[in-house]
């Protein structure tokens, strides 16, 4: 069944779907046919070299080693495209928001976790979050990957 109210899903979709729209309409106009695109040695370079060095040339990744159709390159870049703009964002720009509250991702723990509801005490919970030090470099991390570079 369908998950209704599943906002990634239904806002990603519709960002993938404009994405998708605008790399078809340049691939339309610079690709004329498919040779064009199997004779471009710039493209299937690239192609090749992220199917080698990312998937490590391993077939059962699914991923191309040499794109044919201008459909296979829509979908290729498409995918290069989502990933790098709407993906990341919606995977890093929060993880600020909750993880400063370091009890809620510990970058590290000293004591196990408690295995009982209700006996933690703030001594227990002192003595099991990362050190001040390791905090702070979590905290760096993190702010890093939520805020947007300031050289725009």
């Amino acid at each position: 069944g369908s998950v209704s109210n599943y906002y990634y899903r239904d806002d990603g979709l519709k960002i993938w779907a404009a994405i998708e729209s605008f790399v078809s309409n340049i691939i339309q106009f610079y690709y004329k046919n498919e040779e064009y695109i199997q004779s471009d040695p710039e493209l299937q370079a690239w192609v090749l070299e992220i199917f080698k060095e990312a998937f490590k040339s391993r077939k059962t990744s699914g991923a191309p080693s040499s794109l044919k159709t201008r459909a296979e390159l829509t979908k290729f870049l498409t995918m290069v495209i989502f990933t790098c703009s709407a993906q990341h964002a919606a995977v890093n720009s929060g993880q600020y928001d909750f993880g400063a509250w370091i009890p809620n991702i510990p970058p590290a723990m000293r004591r196990p976790p408690p295995t009982v509801k209700g006996t933690v005490t703030l001594e227990h919970i002192l003595e099991t979050i990362p050190p001040i030090n390791i905090t702070c470099i979590a905290l760096s991390s993190l702010w890093l990957l939520s805020n947007e570079a300031g050289d725009r």
